[in-house]
């Protein structure tokens, strides 16, 4: 049905944008800052998929308060919508700049929000995002003036003084444009009520640490984190192989397991799907379950890269529970273990506060957060679970809806949005990543050399990046170390200010590491 000046913000029909489309539609205007507007257009998705607000509304008040994405306000301060500005010039000034498009997103609906129910908001707001007065500074001005909206042309004269009073017709015209840039999407309106996190139970498990050497740097299996873990997301693992309980809970035990001296997870699950926690996730104890992936063109696949990206190559291991799920390579997971490691997957998803309707993808983090082994290292494991690990996210989202809102917590199939490529650390350009990451040359134990520049997808590289961005600091590579260590790979890579990127076991993750030269 077409947009009307009378139609309605609220909608009982569910939309959902179709993001490229409307990126595109913008770039062909000439519009700026094309990254934000994409989380800006994701953010508002998503959100308001929770609100109940149609996003179509939404968007095209901003087409329409921003020329397009192409007006002063949106290239410098990242304003979606007029916020703010009066036409004083001294009140224009002093008007919010936003940070980047998620944020601007939430400003957005904070202002919309007021309009639609004034101090009624806090009780829809999900506790996850950036809060109400703080994502709008002048959430509360339509409050104090009394303005209310249910259609467009009651944001006439409140939001917006027209000329022609015809404020609510040209959102309609914006809104029938943009609707073409959006699709049905099926929500379940059984579900209702504000999101709650914290009540996703942690499934029944036998505890059964593991002994190993103490330290406070790395080795054993395990890094140190001084501060404890804080995790965000899983990696799945198949175990390629079947034992007693016994064997597997002493297969990485010191003294004398397997695994003792080169690695460790977090969780093991039987066939039966029993749990066995073998080392604690929010302890120091970080495994060397995931690795670092030191193959060319860097061993990172999938998903991988926009979390190296973002949190860093430490937090592969650091910020993921791993979990191993015995089984033989050609067998498919048990029903019990997908039923378990669903079970497990929602309680560490939901302590993190991510939503269930958007598992596992989060908004919060702008990336998937659920992975198998292979996207982080140069490895075959987990590339035949695909089928599974999408039975045991249907599993997770669905217990997740269950304790967060509502609902039966039956298996809720998974849908992940196409993703853009990673935003590289410091909003780097690609280009601009190689020149100032130089090249880098590998020396080989038997003697050859080879040059390797900046690659997007390798752990190297996007560990310079994360690291030089927090720093702003962005020194040339120099040279990368392959050494034989007794049989074991011992790897150093050095940078032009001294930095140093250690991996010291062939199964553990890279970390940096400080030379103090001795006195």
């Amino acid at each position: 049905m077409p947009y009307s000046r009378t139609s309605p913000i609220l909608t009982a029909s569910r939309v959902s944008l179709q993001v490229d489309r409307v990126v595109e539609f913008a770039a062909e205007r000439g519009a700026s800052r094309l990254a934000d507007l994409r989380q800006y257009l994701q953010t508002v998705d998503e959100a308001c998929k929770l609100l109940r607000i149609d996003p179509v509304v939404i968007v095209a008040q901003s087409d329409l308060e921003t020329d397009s994405w192409r007006s002063t306000w949106w290239n410098e301060r990242l304003n979606p919508a007029g916020i703010g500005i009066t036409g004083d010039p001294a009140q224009n000034a002093a008007s919010q700049t936003w940070v980047d498009g998620r944020i601007s997103a939430f400003g957005h609906l904070s202002h919309m929000a007021a309009y639609l129910w004034g101090n009624e908001a806090f009780g829809k707001w999900q506790p996850n995002w950036p809060d109400l007065e703080t994502a709008n500074r002048r959430f509360r001005a339509p409050i104090q003036a009394g303005f209310r909206a249910e259609i467009l042309q009651d944001l006439n004269g409140s939001w917006a003084i027209d000329p022609q009073n015809n404020y609510g017709g040209k959102l309609a015209e914006r809104a029938n444009r943009m609707e073409a840039f959006s699709s049905s999407t099926p929500i379940d309106d059984s579900v209702d009520g504000p999101v709650r996190f914290g009540r996703v139970p942690h499934p029944p498990f036998e505890r059964a640490i593991v002994p190993k050497p103490a330290h406070t740097s790395s080795g054993s299996g395990y890094d140190w984190v001084p501060s404890g873990r804080r995790i965000v997301g899983m990696v799945h693992h198949e175990w390629m192989g079947v034992g007693t309980e016994s064997f597997h809970k002493g297969f990485f035990a010191c003294p004398n397991g397997e695994r003792c001296k080169n690695a460790l997870v977090d969780y093991i699950i039987m066939k039966n799907g029993k749990i066995i926690m073998i080392n604690e996730p929010i302890g120091n104890r970080s495994p060397w379950a995931s690795g670092g992936g030191v193959g060319s063109p860097g061993g990172l696949e999938g998903d991988g890269p926009a979390f190296v990206a973002k949190f860093g190559v430490p937090a592969i291991n650091a910020r993921n529970v791993s979990i191993e799920y015995v089984k033989h390579d050609s067998e498919r997971f048990t029903q019990e273990q997908v039923q378990a490691g669903g079970a497990l997957a929602a309680y560490w998803h939901d302590q993190d506060g991510q939503l269930w309707n958007e598992h596992p993808f989060t908004s919060k983090h702008r990336l998937v957060t659920s992975f198998l082994h292979f996207e982080f290292g140069t490895t075959t494991c987990g590339k035949g679970e695909l089928s599974d690990i999408t039975r045991v996210q249907a599993v997770t989202k669905g217990i997740m809806r269950q304790h967060q809102q509502s609902g039966s917590g039956g298996p809720i199939e998974p849908h992940v949005p196409t993703q853009p490529s990673p935003t590289l650390p410091g909003g780097l350009t690609l280009a601009e990543a190689r020149n100032r990451f130089g090249t880098l040359k590998r020396h080989n134990q038997d003697g050859s050399k080879e040059n390797f520049s900046f690659d997007p997808s390798g752990i190297i590289s996007l560990a310079w990046a994360h690291r030089s961005a927090a720093e702003d600091d962005w020194p040339r590579s120099k040279n990368w170390y392959v050494l034989d260590n007794d049989g074991d790979s011992l790897q150093i890579v050095t940078f032009a200010n001294d930095w140093h990127l250690v991996q010291a076991s062939q199964r553990s993750g890279f970390s940096w590491i400080d030379f103090v030269p001795s006195a």
